[in-house]
């Protein structure tokens, strides 16, 4: 059941966020949401998981460069979101 719910929250939250991204335009968004997913991303994926996939990945990556590479994954997750949101605006646009 908290799974669910928690599946719902998520859910809510990227609806919220692609209206945000609507109203803002492509440029300002990306820049928001890669701040946003920095902060909000680890609440909804282990941290551990991640540098488990850092180690499997490399061995001798220091933990300033491991931190650096978390960071800037959540950033990229966060500009790729919005940009299929706005992928798939531009293709309903040409279908029409």
């Amino acid at each position: 059941m908290i799974k669910k719910i928690n599946y719902l929250f998520q859910a809510l939250l990227i609806y919220i966020f692609f209206f945000i991204g609507r109203i803002l335009g492509i440029k300002i968004s990306k820049k928001i949401f890669s701040i946003i997913f920095f902060y909000l991303g680890p609440l909804f994926k282990s941290k551990e998981i991640i540098k488990k996939n850092i180690k499997t990945f490399s061995q001798n990556i220091s933990s300033h460069e491991e931190e650096k590479i978390i960071e800037n994954m959540w950033k990229n997750y966060g500009m790729t979101l919005l940009s299929i949101f706005f992928l798939i605006i531009i293709k309903r646009k040409n279908l029409t």
